[in-house]
């Protein structure tokens, strides 16, 4: 928080008191340096994530316009931010949303996009032109790498999907087993190596699975 709150502090106050603020690890010195506060204002900067290619650093984020920390009520918008030439430049993507479920950034082979997803429909936005496309019945948005592309990954109400450009419907990346839309983090590396991890409710009980990919049969292992 920017500034000392007391003990009857709502959440309504802490909310007003969040900043984004960033820091880049120097490995030179073991040590992170301030990269600077990115927002300074009484709003609550929801669902930030950063992301970086060689023309620089990008975070994302959405704000409630009755700066409820969950986005319910209202309209919501969704802000990127630059770090270039030393400074941050900010500006709004979309505004007037009624909320947003999941929000990511990432790169494609064109570019930094902003992925986000509204009532169960998603949207790739490029960070840099602004060109936006649609994700049709998309949740649970996220950027990762498929067989070592960079892609981007969402559930469509059934599988869990992925994409390498914007524009296009996108092909099946996990049917072994139903995911919920909410439930799975896809993790993976430019080398191909990649699992998803889920949770799935069993005879009243939760449990945490995982399948890894093997590019060289380029298949899922096993649930585990």
């Amino acid at each position: 928080a920017k500034e000392l709150l007391g003990d009857e502090a709502t959440l309504a106050d802490s909310a007003k008191a969040i900043e984004l603020k960033a820091a880049k690890y120097d490995s030179a010195t073991g040590r992170f340096v301030s990269l600077g506060t990115i927002t300074n204002n009484e709003m609550y900067e929801s669902q930030p994530q950063i992301s970086a290619d060689a023309n620089g650093v990008y975070v994302v984020w959405s704000e409630n316009s009755e700066n409820n920390v969950f986005g319910e009520g209202g309209t919501n918008k969704v802000y990127k931010a630059k770090y270039a030439d030393s400074e941050w430049s900010s500006a709004v993507v979309a505004d007037g949303l009624s909320g947003i479920s999941s929000m990511d950034a990432g790169a494609l082979a064109d570019g930094m996009y902003v992925s986000y997803s509204e009532n169960g429909t998603g949207k790739l936005v490029n960070l840099d032109t602004n060109v936006s496309a649609g994700l049709s019945s998309a949740t649970n948005v996220q950027f990762g790498y498929v067989a070592g592309e960079e892609a981007v990954i969402w559930y469509n109400g059934q599988n869990v999907m992925y994409a390498e450009e914007a524009g296009v419907s996108g092909n099946v990346l996990f049917d072994k087993q139903n995911v919920s839309s909410n439930s799975y983090k896809y993790v993976s590396d430019a080398s191909g190596n990649s699992s998803i991890i889920y949770s799935c409710a069993n005879e009243g009980k939760a449990q945490i699975y995982i399948s890894d990919y093997d590019p060289s049969t380029k298949d899922w292992g096993n649930i585990q």
